[in-house]
């Protein structure tokens, strides 16, 4: 009798074998591949790769693992006084989703589950907020936790990221000859680097001269140490172009 059933249970395993790889999907069953969700899996919230449009941000949310994904759910807190939650795009077009804000915790509760498998290392979802600052960082969203397949992984969300809407007072034209980086910057110094030497002002945020009018080089390091952090625009004045650029001091 035991050899019989040993005989059976051989047979089924390599029938359901077979039939996965013969329909092409050898993960719609394996039995040799168990799903194990820990820390070295995770949910990345790229903030570096944030789209803003006017005072709208998405925020592309990826799945980094090498299991077989079919659950993703998240919840997560954030600085309401910086954003409001809009609403949440799916990227792939086969997921089942639903998601809330609770005003009661100021929480976002998204969970979602697909007969498909989720890619990994491709953008899944986007989480769209209305920006009423005029920057957000990866400190304004805190009590992040992720699920995959119901299970609790890890979160990449990089804190020191910032994240600015355009402003009325900034000139982006590509035409300019000029260029100003890092931004922002965390040891107030920046560089500037153009087609011809120039004069430059410094403002804050409400227009006041900071720095006054003083020459630069073509390509030159301006030294801000003596500037609190925050968020200051740049004026550069030449003889063929100008530019007016917003920079980010971050604290030390």
């Amino acid at each position: 009798m035991k050899h019989i059933l040993l005989l059976f249970s051989q047979t089924f395993v390599a029938t359901m074998l077979f039939s996965a790889y013969a329909y092409g999907n050898e993960s719609c069953f394996n039995p040799l591949k168990i799903n194990t969700i820990d820390a070295r899996d995770s949910v990345y919230y790229n903030l570096e790769g944030a789209q803003v449009s006017g005072d709208i941000v998405e925020i592309p949310v990826f799945i980094i693992t090498d299991d077989i994904i079919n659950a993703l759910d998240f919840e997560m807190s954030f600085d309401t006084e910086k954003m409001t939650f809009l609403t949440i795009i799916d990227h792939t077009g086969h997921i089942q989703s639903t998601f809330f804000f609770n005003t009661n915790d100021s929480t976002l509760r998204f969970t979602s589950n697909s007969l498909t498998n989720y890619n990994t290392a491709v953008k899944i979802i986007s989480i769209r907020f209305k920006m009423s600052s005029l920057c957000i960082t990866g400190n304004d969203f805190f009590s992040v936790k992720n699920w995959l397949n119901g299970d609790g992984c890890s979160v990449k969300l990089n804190k020191s990221t910032v994240v600015c809407r355009p402003s009325a007072n900034e000139d982006t034209s590509i035409d300019s000859k000029y260029a100003i980086y890092p931004v922002p910057t965390s040891n107030k110094e920046i560089s500037v680097v153009g087609d011809e030497n120039g004069f430059m002002e410094v403002f804050d945020n409400q227009g006041k001269v900071v720095l006054g009018r003083f020459p630069f080089v073509i390509k030159e390091k301006i030294i801000l140490s003596n500037l609190k952090a925050g968020v200051y625009y740049v004026k550069i004045h030449g003889r063929q172009s100008s530019l007016t650029k917003r920079i980010i001091l971050l604290n030390d």
